[in-house]
């Protein structure tokens, strides 16, 4: 009962189908805040660069839509609007209207965000091979076969 108690957790009053849900919401924040703390380095959110990443490696050459983007990454609707609105004063995207619909904005990624992105690849992967190596190869495995099986359920 240690593990209800690491996630404060009365196991007088525990619910078993609290500790998936709580637990992995506070393992979130502890990854989250851990890569953070290394793109902060670089003026980056976790958000911003999880942008970036999307347009980089997942964006169509004519870049992608708002709501492509917005389906790609943790964040709503309204706050996407306002994280894109930074991220141009910044330089680190662009959006263009769509040629034939004039309702949508493409978004692309600069030169300078690309360069940014490559300055940090590195360290980045590092930091997330290190958050991962405190479990064990079967561990990390056994981990995103059940994540990715409880993500399909939730998306049904």
């Amino acid at each position: 009962m240690k593990d209800l108690e690491l996630f404060g957790m009365d196991p007088k009053v525990y619910r078993p189908y609290e500790l998936p849900v709580l637990g992995g919401a506070l393992v979130y924040r502890m990854l989250d805040n851990a890569v953070g703390k290394y793109l902060g380095r670089f003026g980056l959110s976790v958000t911003k660069f999880n942008v970036l990443a999307v347009l980089e490696y997942q964006s169509k050459p004519e870049g992608l839509s708002q709501v492509e983007l917005s389906k790609k990454v943790i964040i709503t609707a309204s706050n996407m609007a306002r994280l894109l609105e930074r991220m141009e004063k910044e330089e680190l995207i662009k959006r263009y209207p769509h040629k034939t619909d004039r309702r949508v904005n493409l978004i692309k990624i600069t030169a300078k965000a690309e360069k940014l992105l490559a300055s940090l690849w590195d360290g980045y992967e590092e930091t997330v091979k290190t958050l991962a190596a405190q479990l064990t190869k079967e561990d990390q495995a056994a981990v995103s076969k059940l994540m990715a099986k409880w993500f399909v359920k939730l998306k049904s």
